[in-house]
Formats: structure tokens, sequence, C-alpha cells
């Protein structure tokens, strides 16, 4: 029969009809059940057993479980971690600003914890809080827990302090973990983290905390016997989960520059932010290394500064303790940029023959070659220290090299003749500057691939970002300016007049100083970040500086 003769039919044939057609569909349905009913208990059955071997738990994220009673900090909700951790979640639903000082959790079996804390949350504002050692660290364990949060009230007549309590259930799972170990402080010195607004120190040399995502992390400077460490890599937003980062902590301590002109390495003195004698201590006030020194980069302890001697196919060692040459390791020819792992432990030299040297700070030979495109330029190492980028001036594309194989493994087109490098402290993007096409590449880490394209000055070079990540610095070299570019808005910002042909560019650990080599000039312009502008004019350096360098910070070529 047609659909056209059941638009015909009587309308209690048409109910009939479709009586019957249920009947039908139920008939089939039963059918089917009997039919395939048990492949699908089977497996349901597979399933649960799957689930409770943990196959199918989350491993990436953690199981939050609502909070009943603190009503003035709904919604609030709770989550265990198999390391022990408590993330407490509160928002602050009272209408008026709250200090928070601590939060007890106590397990239906009597175990207490207390975390102190200092966080004051605004009218509607969320945070994140973290308890340690109170969760049963056996993924799927269940946990009842009595959570009090005390506070007070600053702005009210009456400010307490106050405590409102409720009750937390779940199951403790398995999430994944950011670690940030921390390098170069000195021994049980503690230092502190702050990860999604939980607060963490210690004086072990790594610290974990339950990866959560969109969380913004800050590292603070850690102070010995007068003596301020800086983290190289300080803040950042958005970790992945498992990011391992690696903290470079260094003192406030002297920049070196390579003056190719010369064939010298120079030292300037820096205290208190202002600069002194532009040369070593003793002697002729000048390092005497190969023909043309161009890349420099500093082992993150500080003890040694590797050069790259462009017209000499050689890299020179030098101890910063004595000013002093201690090694001279052969590589290929005209080698130019230069880095060095977080751990110190390799360095990776460009060689304009198409490949990367990579020498052993142990036994300061070469351990491995490793090609890439023509006319390798500048290099940097994410902060972790598991990829290399090399800038190919000859072939337009940035080579990543893993440091785990030494070998390249993703290769990137740019933009024309790139040349400087560096990368974000928190290790997701890469900025590239391209000499011919007067642009930056900015890189993803995560998709090794270009996300956009920043037009700055003529014949952009040196490339360095500071250490919050906010700001890029671009050398152009014909321009006689620096380009400021804004990573959040990945835009020129400013444009700072310096001296004949910049060069190089670092930044101190601080943040607060810009120091960019002018070729020609044969000067140093000093830029302070917070006005950009230059503050300060170096001159009289050996001819032609270019590579300069503050601490481990890579070379930008």
């Amino acid at each position: 029969m047609s659909f056209k003769a059941f638009n015909n039919v009587h309308p209690n044939t048409d109910k009939h009809l479709t009586f019957l057609g249920k009947n039908k569909r139920s008939q089939s349905a039963l059918e089917y059940m009997m039919t395939y009913g048990w492949a699908i208990l089977i497996i349901v059955i597979v399933a649960v057993v799957l689930y409770s071997m943990g196959i199918f738990s989350p491993s990436s994220f953690l199981s939050f479980s609502g909070i009943t009673g603190l009503s003035g900090f709904q919604p609030a909700s709770a989550a265990c971690a198999s390391n022990g951790q408590m993330i407490v979640k509160l928002s602050n639903s009272l209408g008026y600003q709250v200090s928070v000082s601590s939060i007890n959790v106590t397990t239906s079996s009597g175990v207490s914890v207390t975390q102190p804390e200092s966080a004051t949350l605004n009218p509607g504002q969320t945070q994140e809080f973290i308890v340690f050692g109170i969760c049963p660290k056996t993924s799927g364990s269940s946990f009842s827990d009595t959570i009090t949060v005390a506070y007070t009230e600053p702005s009210n007549p009456i400010p307490g302090p106050y405590s409102l309590s409720g009750t937390a259930k779940g199951t403790s799972t398995t999430p994944a973990y950011n670690t940030f170990t921390a390098y170069n402080l000195p021994g049980n010195v503690p230092w502190t983290v702050v990860y999604a607004g939980m607060n963490q120190t210690t004086s072990a040399s790594s610290m974990t905390f339950v990866s959560l995502s969109n969380s913004a992390w800050q590292i603070y400077p850690v102070t010995v016997n007068g003596v301020t460490y800086y983290p190289i890599y300080a803040a950042g937003n958005n970790i992945s989960a498992g990011y391992n980062l690696e903290v470079d902590f260094i003192p406030m301590r002297n920049l070196w520059l390579s003056n190719e002109g010369a064939g010298n390495v120079s030292m300037i003195y820096y205290s208190n932010n202002t600069l002194a004698l532009n040369k070593v201590s003793g002697g002729t006030g000048f390092v005497i290394v190969g023909t043309e020194p161009w890349g420099i980069a500093i082992t993150p302890n500080g003890q040694y500064a590797y050069v790259t001697n462009n017209g000499g196919g050689s890299v020179s060692v030098i101890s910063t303790s004595s000013n002093s040459v201690v090694s001279t390791i052969p590589v290929g020819v005209n080698p130019n940029g230069v880095a060095i792992t977080p751990n110190g432990q390799y360095v990776y030299v460009n060689n304009g023959g198409g490949y990367v040297s990579v020498i052993s700070t142990s036994s300061n030979s070469v351990v491995a070659t490793i090609p890439v495109g023509a006319n390798p330029w500048g290099i940097a190492i994410t902060p972790n220290g598991q990829y290399v980028y090399v800038a190919n001036d000859g072939d337009n594309f940035v080579s990543v090299i893993s440091t785990s194989s030494n070998s390249v493994v993703s290769t990137i087109p740019v933009g024309t003749n790139p040349t400087g490098v560096a990368i974000t402290p928190n290790g997701q993007y890469v900025y590239v500057a391209n000499v011919n096409s007067n642009s930056v590449s900015v890189i993803s880490t995560s998709s090794n691939s270009v996300v956009s394209t920043i037009p700055v000055g003529t014949d952009p070079l040196g490339v360095a970002i500071t250490p919050n990540g906010q700001y890029v610095y671009v050398a152009n070299r014909l321009d006689n300016t620096v380009s400021v570019i804004s990573t959040s808005s990945n835009s020129v910002v400013s444009t700072i007049s310096v001296g004949a042909v910049p060069h190089g560019v670092a930044i101190t650990p601080n943040g607060q100083y810009v120091y960019v080599t002018n070729t020609i000039s044969n000067s140093i312009s000093v830029i302070s970040t917070s006005s950009n502008s230059v503050v300060m004019t170096i001159t009289g350096t050996p001819a032609n500086p270019g590579g300069i360098n503050y601490g481990p910070l890579g070379s930008t070529g």
C-alpha cells in the first residue's frame, strides 16, 4: 500500500492502522532483543569489567563532587587526586569581600589536615585551593570529608574570624600532573610556585601539581644571603597536562657579548641595574677567542660561556670565574647560533654547512651531528629541554629537533630568510624573525605550525622574550629600531630607536631591562621595559658587538 493511500483512509481506520503499526514495531523490537540481547549483555559486562580495571577511568582530569553546606561559598566542589592532594573550589557567594585564612579537611576516620591560606575573594570570585596529604592514594577509593573554611570579612565592622563547614563525598582519581623543577638554587633553599591559585613551597628540587586546564602559574624570585635568584621562566598560562617545566634560577650577574670585528668577548659588570666598566677583571680587559665570534650562551649555573667562532669553525669555552678560554671545540663551518639545554648537559650549535653539532658539556666534545636545512642561523631550546627549534636562513623553514633522538621530527615553513628564534617561557609559542620578509612568524609548539605573522621593521634579526612571556623584543637591523610585540595580541605595541645596525637582544631575569648590541655604532642600548625607552647607551665596546647573553637564554644568532 502506498503512502498516498494512507492519507485517504477514514480517521478511525487511521488509528487502527497506527495501533497495528505499534504492535508490529514492538514485536520487532522484542525479536531483536531476543536475537541480540545476549550479545548486548556480554558487551555491558565486559565494559563494567574494563571500567573496574581502570581502562576507562579518566587520567587527564579530576572528578569534582559538590560540597554540601558551606552556604557562603557556593557553588563549592572538591576532588581527590591519587597523590594525596585535594583540590577545593570555592565561590564567594557572601556578597562582600572575604579573606580565606585556612582550609581544614577532616576525614570520616578522624584524620585532620589544616592548610594555611592567604587569599582574598571578591563577591562572585571563584578560586581553587589545594590541601596536601589528605586524599586516599588508591584511585577509585571513596572519601567523605568535612571541609571547614576559616575566613575574615576585612571591610565589615565586625571582621571576624568566621568559619563555615560542609561535606564532600566522592572517589579519588588519577589525574595528569605538572612538574616544576628548579636548577641552580643553593641547597636546602625554599622556593615557591603558585599554580591555579595554589601555593606550594619546598626545599626539594621539584614540586608536582595536579594538572588543571587553563590555569596560570607564577614562580617567585628567591633571596639567599642578600643575593636574589631570579627564575628565567617565571610565568605563563595554560600548561598542557603532563608538562614538565624546568626553571633556571640565576642571580643578577654580568652580561657577556661577542665582538665579531675584534675577535674577542667582553663582559659588562651589572650591579643594582647600573652598568660599570666594559672589561673583565685584570689582563687586557677582554677574552681572546677565535675568528669572528658570533653567538654566545651561558650555562645555567653561570660557570661557562660557549662562543661560536663563525670564521674559525670552532666553539670557545670560557670559564667565567677565570675569564679565560679553557677549551676549543672543532665544529662545522661558519658556526653561529648556540643554545644550551636547561639541565646544562648539552650545547647545540648551528653550522653553516647545514647541520647542528651537539656538544657534551662534561667532555666538551661533539657527540652528535644533525642534518637540518641550508644555512641554519638562530636556535632555541624549549623550557622542558625536549625540543630544539632551528631557523634555516637558506631554506625558509624551521627544523624541530627532538633532544631524545637528536633527529629532526618536524619542518615548518616560515618567512623569507628566518634568523632569530625565541620561545615563550611556557613553551607554547616560538617567535622567528624573517629578515627579508620584515616579519615575525609565530609557531604553535603543539601543532608545529605558524599561527600568526607579525609585520615589524626592516631586516629583523635578534629576538628575546620577557620572563613573564608578555612581550617580544625584535632588533630591526636596517631600521635601527626595536619592535615590541605583545604576545596577547601578536601585534607591535611600541617601536624604539637604538644605535646603528642592532643585532643581539638580551633581557634581564627580572624583566626590567633589555640590552641591544649595535654592531656599527659599537655600542649597547639599554631599554627600560616599563617605559620602552632607551635609558642608557654604553659606548666604546670593541668592534662590531653581536651576540649578547645574560644567562641561559640561548642565542639569537
